[in-house]
């Protein structure tokens, strides 16, 4: 598998998922910022892409799809 050199990040308080990509050079670029949840964080991220964020204050597991490529 592929490495894919990005970031997921959560961030509770804004309720977006930021991706950013990390260059060979080692800066990173956000690639897309996705609403969420208010709350949600902690993504974990699947081999292709899908993103799983914890939504505490609902008691949800939000699932984000990759855009197509």
């Amino acid at each position: 598998l592929e490495a894919r050199h990005a970031l997921y990040v959560g961030a509770a308080r804004a309720a977006t998922l930021t991706v950013a990509a990390l260059d060979a050079a080692g800066k990173l670029t956000s690639s897309a910022v996705v609403p969420t949840a208010n709350g949600a964080r902690n993504a974990v991220v699947t081999e292709d892409g899908t993103a799983y964020l914890t939504d505490g204050p609902e008691g949800k597991i939000l699932v984000i799809m990759p855009a197509a490529r």
